[in-house]
């Protein structure tokens, strides 16, 4: 039984508060500070007071507007409120123990936890009779019906007893932002059939929200609409049921609208356009509450607009410079004579001399990165965002080269800044000359640093298909004449080629090399050859992904290759002479036609090394790769055979990055808190320079900084530039006029998302595990004992539905049956509220004694266990799911169709796909692909080869079985299963299928959502990341897979009436398809 102290009325608060407040709008504002980015508004019943949350606390105020009084703390997020009927407590969600659970108060000044699991909670609505709170969170569910939470990781509906703590399920399918009517005879909820961003505006049939109800008496759910592609969600019920109000669509933006059930009519309340409504709730006297461009808005009924409400706060402010020592290193060089380095902490850069003094270069709120030394050591040169372009900056550290103080002040230096587009990644020359970088990240350009001009090497037809920065490199020649550069090649594939071109832009690139990809270029010491790792050569998986790498060589030329002979037999230097008699490198003349005699692979297994480096002996490279996280090895590898010799290893714990200074001929390693000076020839020998770097940080400077960085890298790398013609400059300002209202980076990563929403890409998720994030307790991490509940026991303890197989309790010398209850744990009675999640919460993978009254024999027994992670228990419910999915098909194909579950798209997931039909070769006579849910990875390419087989012959004696050739492929027919929520490379693969005609796919509409992510992890706020649909995919036609619905032959949408863990109409509709290709009364069982 929950005890709680005497309630204080909202009345009363909002009496006390009232002479506070001013007479006019004028008075208000110099009481408190005018809110702008207000999220979660909800209406109380009785009309007179609003919730909402800013700044990550939820705050009450009048319903007219006025000062708003803070319900819960600074330094904790808490959001979604709902009021209870009587409008005298309020429900919410809030981080304070780690994830999402459900507090509820009745402003007597203390907030009462009701949930206790280690999984997201979030309330939607209270009971009519204000008994319980409705909320959702993904568990285990119903044993036979929680079919979504297994195979599609989707919460269910739950309810808690706000006089007891004890919960229940409700419904075991997904069904978001429900609520009851008056009298409870009918629940409204949302159904999202994707797993697309909650922000994300402008939906399409697929990815559209959908209202349903829910009758508890029959058990029976009715959609609302039928599916017409218009979003709607977020309903509330009119006081009297005869009405429902919800946000749609229609019109092409979230707006309010409203349907009477007994005509049957839809009409819209508000009419806002460019900016979604959201949030909405209703009072019992109609009056709508809902959020618009960051303000809340009250519309009583009979008003014929909505009109936005004053609302003020009185929070002091203070903008917080936080210190900190800096231990994850975010870029490292040494200066060529080893006397400085250079390192990057913060997105800041910082330099340090060998006697560990440091100076910060930069002091920015955005990010620097890619730090490189001037040849002499005089110059450091960075990218830099600014003004949301990447440009390329620099600093004099000395005065001149013989100089070996650094300079008393920095004063930047904008070396080349775009007025359009965006550079990086700058190289010097190695005669200091020029500056060498990559261009909108497609091309490589030269600065020479004399004149200012830059020069563009490559042209139309010859630029690179980035995926992620790092995708394209590049390397000087000694010489500083030419360029070896990524040319034509594909960001996230292994096509990398490359091409050597004049730096001058005096010729076109010339490509090289008869190899798909070469990456970690380097140049011989005289120029004469260029190498690099390839993974042509190296062990593939069952995919043909590369999974090692060698070392390939190639000449520039015969004259080339002949003079290396004639330096390894000591009868040339490899090198020209001036007048002086000083070296001067030779440049050779590329060949149209190239001899294989000029290249080919030098080592038979090289791992990637940190370093590649020529020597100076011409004959040999220097090779600098980890062991493990903790150790290094240096290597020799010759030119002449290719033969690697172990230098020794080296202890470097933690390291970090690496930097070569040939002068000293040492390797500098960088660690937390120091670096390692380590000759390249007595690797014992190494000596530690203190390193310790300390820096101040302006965390609300930070979120501006990085919110820009992720409208930039929207601006200049969303796979669509011209944004489905949406005008992204102004969503950018509408979103940036919000930043003055967040507090804390998970607002931050909200607005962002909010921001990216209106897009409405793929992939657009966006997250923060940072360190507002990091606790310093354990939190919430709650072990499970594999079971699923009987949600309507109302006795002492749990009492066990089923019991998972694979799980704790299913061992043969634990005697546990349904029915049996489960009463303690550890010596601890269950208690009603939190239940075993509650004293489970603390077990962290230990043994746990667990107490069982036999549902027979009342005999109370104990047996120690092992609970399992609730990740682990998960993927055990969805192999209990997909093993009776596998015994359906079986049993109705009578053993004729092989079925495959295929989860994500990877190496395991067609491993496991190919080990089926192999086994099923010469007995099934069709293949069923199940891919729903499926998560997206990498698999389309071999699916579409694996399953589109032309038998050409057959072999094998007379007497036993035949082998039908092409013996790696499927001949026979096949069909794919789908729903709306596969994603990615999930949904590209029935699109593919489909296109080449292969078989009948089943199930749901799919959204295609085939755009290469890249999940960009910020460098100014620690734990924030963003995806960004980056690298488009087409089909033949030209079409993108982007956004195109893929109709199935056999539509089958999902109905929550008609599933659970024996009964699936799109497996069975699937089954018929096939069975009707290869013979109804086809039987291909053994026995």
């Amino acid at each position: 039984m929950i005890i709680r102290p005497a309630a204080l009325s909202i009345l009363a608060i909002m009496a006390a508060m009232a002479p506070a407040l001013a007479e006019d709008a004028a008075a208000s504002r110099d009481l408190g500070e005018a809110s702008a980015w207000v999220r979660f508004p909800a209406i109380a019943p009785d009309g007179e007071t609003l919730s909402f949350t800013y700044r990550g606390r939820v705050f009450i105020v009048d319903a007219e507007g006025g000062l708003a009084v803070p319900l819960t703390a600074n330094g904790i997020y808490s959001h979604r409120a709902t009021w209870s009927p009587d409008s005298e407590r309020l429900a919410f969600a809030s981080n304070l123990n780690g994830d999402d659970d459900v507090y509820v108060t009745d402003f007597s000044g203390t907030l009462e936890r009701l949930t206790w699991s280690s999984a997201d909670e979030v309330p939607t609505g209270f009971s009519p009779d204000g008994k319980s709170i409705l909320y959702t969170a993904l568990r285990l569910g119903d044993a036979e019906n929680s079919v979504q939470a297994a195979l599609s990781g989707k919460p269910q509906l739950y309810a808690v007893s706000t006089e007891t703590g004890r919960e229940t399920l409700v419904l075991p399918n997904l069904a978001e932002q429900a609520r009851w009517n008056q009298d409870q005879t009918r629940l409204v909820y949302t159904y999202n059939p994707s797993v697309d961003p909650e922000d994300r505006q402008h939906r399409v049939l697929p990815n559209a929200r959908q209202l349903w109800t829910y009758d508890p008496v029959s058990g029976n759910h009715e959609p609302v609409f039928e599916a017409d592609g218009i979003d709607r969600h977020n309903p509330v019920w009119s006081a009297d049921g005869a009405s429902l109000y919800y946000l749609s669509e229609a019109t092409g933006w979230l707006n309010v609208w409203q349907l009477d059930f007994a005509s049957g009519v839809e009409t819209q309340i508000t009419r806002f356009e460019g900016d979604p409504v959201r949030d909405l709730s209703i009072a019992d006297n109609g009056t709508l509450a809902f959020a618009n461009r960051g303000r809340i808005y009250v519309k009583p009924a009979d008003a014929a607009e909505a009109s936005p409400i004053e609302v003020l706060t009185l929070e002091q402010r203070a903008n917080r410079q936080s210190n900190y020592i800096g231990s994850t290193n975010q870029g490292f060089a040494s200066s060529p004579d080893g006397e400085v380095f250079a390192m990057v902490y913060n997105a800041d850069v910082f330099v340090q001399d060998t006697s560990g003094t440091v100076r910060q270069v930069t002091a920015t709120p955005g990010q620097e990165k890619d730090i490189t030394f001037s040849p002499d050591g005089t110059m450091l040169a960075y990218a830099a965002i600014r003004d949301h372009r990447w440009g390329i900056y620099g600093v004099e550290l000395r005065g001149d080269a013989e100089d070996t103080a650094l300079l008393p002040r920095f004063a930047e230096i904008p070396l080349y800044v775009p007025e359009t587009g965006n550079a990086y990644n700058p190289v010097f020359s190695p005669d200091g000359s020029k500056l060498a970088f990559v261009a909108d990240r497609r091309e490589i350009q030269v600065l020479d640093l004399d004149s200012g001009e830059v020069t563009a090497l490559v042209g139309d037809g010859d630029y690179n298909s980035v995926y992620t920065d790092n995708d394209m490199s590049f390397a000087w020649s000694p010489s500083s004449t030419d360029l070896l550069v990524h040319w034509r090649s594909m960001g996230g594939t292994e096509s990398r080629r490359v091409a050597i071109v004049p730096a001058d832009g005096s010729a076109a690139a010339m490509p090289v090399g008869n190899i798909p990809n070469m990456f970690g270029m380097t140049w011989s010491a005289d120029g004469g050859q260029v190498l690099g790792y390839t993974t042509l050569y190296g062990a593939r998986s069952a995919q043909l992904h590369a999974q090692g790498t060698d070392i390939y060589r190639i000449f520039l030329s015969e004259a080339a290759r002949q003079d290396f002979l004639d330096v390894v037999e000591g009868i040339d230097t490899g090198f020209d002479e001036d007048e002086d008699g000083n070296p001067v490198f030779r440049r050779y003349e590329l060949p149209a036609f190239r001899s294989l005699s000029l290249e080919g692979r030098l080592t038979f297994g090289a791992a990637e090394a940190e370093i590649l480096q020529p020597l100076p002996d011409q004959k040999t490279l220097l090779s600098v790769a980890p062991v493990d996280g903790d150790t290094m090895t240096l290597q020799t590898i010759s030119l002449v055979d290719g033969s690697i010799e172990t230098i020794g290893e080296f202890p470097a714990p933690g390291w970090q990055a690496l930097s070569y200074v040939a002068d000293l001929g040492v390797v500098d390693v960088k660690i937390e808190g120091a670096i390692l000076r380590v000759p390249v020839t007595a690797p014992d020998q190494m000596s530690i320079i203190d390193s310790r770097v300390f820096f101040s940080r302006d965390a609300d400077a930070a979120r501006l900084a990085a919110f820009e960085q992720a409208w930039a890298d929207a601006q200049y790398r969303y796979y669509d530039s011209a944004h489905q013609g949406r005008d992204w400059a102004a969503i950018g300002d509408k979103y940036r006029a919000y930043l003055g209202s967040i507090a804390s980076d998970r607002e931050l990563q909200e607005l962002i998302s909010a921001m990216y929403g209106e897009l409405s890409g793929s992939h657009m998720f966006t997250g923060y595990g940072g360190a507002e994030a990091a606790r310093s307790d354990l939190g919430n991490s709650n072990d499970s004992l594999g079971i699923y509940l009987d949600h309507g026991f109302e006795g002492q303890g749990r009492r066990v539905a089923a019991i998972l197989p694979g799980g704790p309790l299913d061992r043969r010398s634990i005697d546990v049956e349904p029915g049996d209850i489960i009463t303690s744990i550890n010596g601890v009675d269950v208690p009603d509220d939190g239940g075993i999640e509650r004293l489970l919460s603390l077990n962290v993978g230990r043994p746990a004694q667990v107490g069982v009254t036999d549902s027979q024999t009342g005999e109370e027994r104990f047996y120690t266990v092992k609970p399992l992670d609730q990740l682990d228990e998960a993927g055990l419910a969805k192999t209990r799911l997909i093993n009776a999915r596998r015994e359906m098909v079986d049993r109705l194909s009578n053993s004729c169709i092989a079925y495959q579950y295929v989860p994500e798209m990877n190496n395991d997931a067609y491993l496991d796909l190919l080990g089926n039909l192999e086994a099923k070769r010469g007995i099934a006579k069709a293949a069923l692909i199940d891919v729903r849910s499926n998560g997206g990875g990498n698999l389309t390419r071999e699916l579409i080869t694996l399953l589109t087989g032309e038998a050409y012959s057959t072999n094998g004696w007379a007497q036993g079985p035949l082998d039908v050739e092409p013996n790696n492929r499927w001949v026979w027919p096949s069909a794919v299963v789908v729903d709306s929520f596969g994603y990615s490379d999930g949904s590209m693969f029935p699109q593919a299928y489909q296109d080449n005609g292969i078989g009948k796919i089943v199930g749901d509409v799919v959204l295609n959502t085939g755009t290469s992510v890249d999940y960009v992890k910020s460098a100014v706020v620690p734990g924030l990341f963003y995806g960004l649909p980056v690298l488009p995919h087409r089909r033949i036609d030209g079409t993108l897979y982007e956004n195109n619905i893929i109709e199935p032959e056999i539509l089958v949408p999902f109905n929550p009436n008609t599933v659970g863990l024996n009964t699936d109409p799109q497996l069975e509709a699937a089954i018929s398809v096939l069975m009707e290709e290869i013979g109804a009364d086809a039987d291909c069982r053994l026995r």
